[in-house]
């Protein structure tokens, strides 16, 4: 059993002195420093820059307990390809800052990328941090949701199975081509994950390879068939997702995974936009039960759904997950916004 928790740090050369400090009374702090990250100057990175690419990508992997980030305003803009999906990692995000700071902070860098409450202050080594996420899901949160989704994964795959199985009879019946769907999306703190789906459009319209990259489907959309139209009104397009959930790749309820190609579009309407990986994506959640599902054709819609999956992040419990699940049984499966 690890007794102290583990921190990694970020930084710059303008604040290698906050590194230093922190390794220097890692023991009389009883703090374990995991990993030491230093971005490289605008002339340096030409040459280390694929370097500070394969550090952050261990970094991801490893997932410290807490992750300090010692930049300074030039740095986060240097840099800001990067700092996206570092708020992706499920640590407690910690970032370096003088106390007068706060009153020259814009109001939007204030809010916990989180909780969207007021940023807080904390203490480490002796120098001062504003806390901009914390550890969601921490102590037995992860077994407890980890637990749910296996027994009620494996009940509702049961108790679901004649639908699938009427749902692959008629998708291979009414059209030519495969019964599933997979489709690249972003995951758990960012990773890249296949996700299945009973295919609802031509065979010849969602293959990547002859039409390239897919873009949304909108209402009136010529690729969906008449058969998959009905899939999506009621949602039954998404059932083979049991066999995601069970594999570990995704939860039954959490903020619904987006497709890769469509990262950079929701990224500028919403800076938090990385934050909703910090849980496994959810076959249903909080965003789908307010009614925020389908076509993300306007800033609202976009900023709402990010705005409801960092709410269920930051309120996360077994009894509103069984809330969310029981509400989609009646809301869910079938919504005038889907197409």
């Amino acid at each position: 059993m690890r007794l102290r928790p583990a921190f990694s740090i970020i930084y710059s050369g303008s604040h290698r002195n906050v590194m230093n400090a922190i390794v220097t009374a890692k023991d009389t702090y009883r703090i374990n420093v995991d990993k030491c990250i230093e971005l490289p100057s605008l002339d340096d990175f030409k040459d280390n820059g694929k370097k500070v690419e394969a550090e952050l990508a261990l970094l991801r992997r490893s997932v410290p307990d807490v992750l300090i980030l010692a930049l300074s305003d030039d740095d986060r803009r240097r840099f800001s390809t990067f700092l996206p999906a570092i708020s992706a990692i499920p640590s407690e995000i910690l970032e370096f800052s003088f106390l007068t700071a706060d009153v020259l902070l814009p109001e939007r860098e204030k809010i916990n990328m989180n909780s969207g409450q007021p940023r807080e202050w904390v203490v480490v080594a002796g120098l001062p941090f504003i806390r901009s996420a914390e550890q969601p899901l921490s102590g037995r949160g992860w077994w407890i949701k980890r637990l749910e989704d296996i027994i009620l994964g494996i009940f509702l795959m049961i108790l679901f199975s004649p639908v699938m199985i009427f749902a692959a009879i008629g998708v291979k019946l009414t059209t030519p081509g495969p019964v599933l769907y997979r489709q690249l999306r972003h995951g758990f703190n960012g990773q890249e994950i296949k996700i299945f789906k009973f295919r609802s459009m031509y065979a010849e319209c969602c293959d990547p390879e002859a039409v390239g990259e897919l873009s949304q489907v909108r209402k009136g959309d010529p690729r969906v068939t008449r058969f998959g139209l009905f899939l999506r009104r009621t949602s039954l397009d998404e059932l083979p997702q049991l066999f995601n959930v069970l594999r570990g790749e995704m939860s039954l309820v959490g903020p619904r995974p987006h497709a890769t190609n469509q990262y950079a579009h929701y990224q500028g309407k919403v800076n938090t936009y990385f934050s909703r990986h910090r849980v496994r994506p959810g076959i249903t959640g909080w965003a789908q039960i307010n009614g925020w599902r389908g076509e993300t054709d306007t800033d609202e819609k976009i900023q709402q759904r990010i705005a409801c999956d960092l709410y269920y992040i930051s309120h996360w419990s077994i009894w509103f997950d069984i809330r969310i699940l029981f509400l989609t049984l009646f809301l869910g499966f079938a919504n005038k916004n889907a197409f």
